[in-house]
């Protein structure tokens, strides 16, 4: 028993030896414990395409390579990160002081807890171009077909615009082009190339023009048989045509119902020789209807007609 009982003091006497340090230490231990033992908090990581801010570049320059957006990847909290917008993350690219050709790093600014882990592309590789200028014409392009029988034509306001950008892509436009429906109205202008392609990187001033339609009728022409009244006087002993159809311009519909029309033709007045004249006529046409030629009108006198 003493053996026993001496064992037991030894042991004790090793347990109180430097107790603070190891009472210390077991509450360092049971705090650990209790800290990985009842936190919820769990490391999130997500990606985002955010714009990419380009900063330092004069108004007559324009910075060529460089991408619109880049992907950015972040860890976090877990509800931090469920709760974070693009639009609190700031991508940013300075060129301040930049000439010529350059290769920069892109910097991400992000919230407090968010930590960056990349983005990509991490640099850019470019250089900076001088921005030039040109003048022209706006065409009109109507969307959709017109009603059936009638003509647009369509002016845009102003007829002229000023576009910018690289010597290199305006050299390819060959036209500018609004594009508006039938009923006309605002509309944005859009640089094509030779190949009736978008031609991108260019910038017009003013971005939209005022476009103007108007419409008109169609009108067809036909020929149609004429018939002459013949004038009351007896001194014309035959009245004629020159030929027995005339050329006739209007709608489609109008023409349709036309079988022939009516001519007449003022006789002359006053002592006339015996002979042969040639007078024009007046066609009696329904509303819509023009003449594009007409026939002509052969009186024959045998004797000089009488005064009224």
């Amino acid at each position: 028993m003493s053996g026993l009982f001496g064992a037991l003091l030894e042991l004790l006497a090793r347990l109180v030896r430097n107790w603070p340090r190891k009472l210390v230490a077991l509450a360092a231990a049971f705090g650990f414990w209790w800290l990985v033992g009842t936190t919820t908090t769990t490391i999130t990581q997500r990606s985002f395409v955010i714009p990419l801010q380009v900063e330092g570049v004069e108004a007559e320059d324009l910075a060529v390579g460089v991408p619109d957006v880049v992907e950015v990847s972040v860890s976090g909290p877990g509800p931090r990160i469920d709760r974070l917008r693009p639009d609190q993350l700031l991508a940013l690219l300075d060129l301040t002081d930049v000439t010529g050709d350059f290769e920069r790093q892109i910097v991400v600014q992000t919230p407090q807890e968010v930590r960056l882990l990349s983005v990509t592309p991490s640099s850019v590789i470019g250089f900076l171009e001088t921005v030039a200028q040109r003048t022209i014409p706006v065409e009109v392009g109507i969307v959709g077909a017109p009603p059936d029988g009638t003509v647009v034509r369509a002016a845009a306001t102003p007829p002229q615009v000023r576009m910018t950008g690289r010597q290199q892509q305006l050299d390819r436009v060959a036209r500018a082009v609004a594009f508006v429906d039938p009923s006309g109205g605002r509309a944005t202008v859009i640089a094509l190339d030779g190949a009736e392609q978008p031609v991108a990187g260019i910038a017009f001033d003013p971005p939209a023009v005022q476009v103007a339609v108007g419409s008109r009728e169609v009108l067809y022409t036909a020929a149609v048989l004429v018939e002459l009244a013949a004038p009351a006087d007896a001194a014309i002993v035959s009245a004629t045509l020159t030929r027995p159809t005339a050329t006739l311009a209007g709608p489609p519909a109008a023409l349709a119902e036309l079988e022939s029309v009516t001519a007449t033709v003022e006789p002359l007045t006053g002592e006339v020789a015996p002979g042969r004249y040639t007078l024009p006529v007046r066609l009696e046409l329904p509303d819509g209807v023009v003449a594009v030629s007409t026939p002509s009108a052969v009186l024959q006198y045998v004797t000089a007609p009488v005064e009224p």
